[in-house]
């Protein structure tokens, strides 16, 4: 279980019972069936990926709050080829309530970050729910790409007071 939230992490070492069917709609309704002890609400995910492959398959969701994207919040529902679920893996964030209005422009966000980074903001910000796991609270952010040299950057800057709350370099490198 993971400490800040008291939901449930992960879960291995297990079978359900084999199920028919797609692998989304054997998830889901494993997902609906084990509600209560996930604390997952299957209603607030959106499917960002199935794979299958060496006997497996498996089913990754976002999760979402108000039509907006929860960040780093993920659940992934593995099952064997024959349907029955054998873990999961979540860092589904429950209990969310939040004001989803922003105070801060997104243009006066991109200026933020900017200035922080030194580089330039580029594209269009999103806004996104933010939780941050060194404060344990939930913020309502501008995610926004800013370049600069020999970096791209992801910063998220606070919707309602304008201060940067987390970046990081998404520089990838071969």
């Amino acid at each position: 279980f993971d400490p800040r939230t008291g939901a449930a992490a992960s879960l291995s070492e297990g079978r359900t019972s084999p199920r028919s069917g797609p692998a989304t709609a054997v998830a889901r309704s494993f997902l609906l069936e084990q509600r209560a002890l996930l604390s997952v609400d299957p209603d607030a995910l959106l499917i960002e990926r199935e794979t299958s492959g060496a006997g497996h398959r498996h089913v990754l969701y976002r999760q979402t709050y108000r039509g907006l994207s929860v960040e780093f919040a993920r659940v992934k529902v593995h099952m064997s080829d024959d349907g029955a679920v054998i873990g999961l893996n979540s860092k589904y964030e429950p209990n969310l309530n939040l004001n989803i209005t922003p105070n801060v422009s997104a243009q006066a966000a991109m200026a933020s970050a900017s200035a922080d980074s030194r580089g330039q903001a580029y594209g269009v910000p999103e806004l996104v729910i933010l939780p941050l796991e060194a404060t344990g609270r939930v913020h309502l952010a501008w995610k926004i790409k800013v370049h600069s040299p020999q970096a791209a950057w992801r910063y998220y800057v606070d919707a309602s007071t304008g201060q940067v709350l987390f970046r990081y370099n998404n520089l990838r490198f071969a």
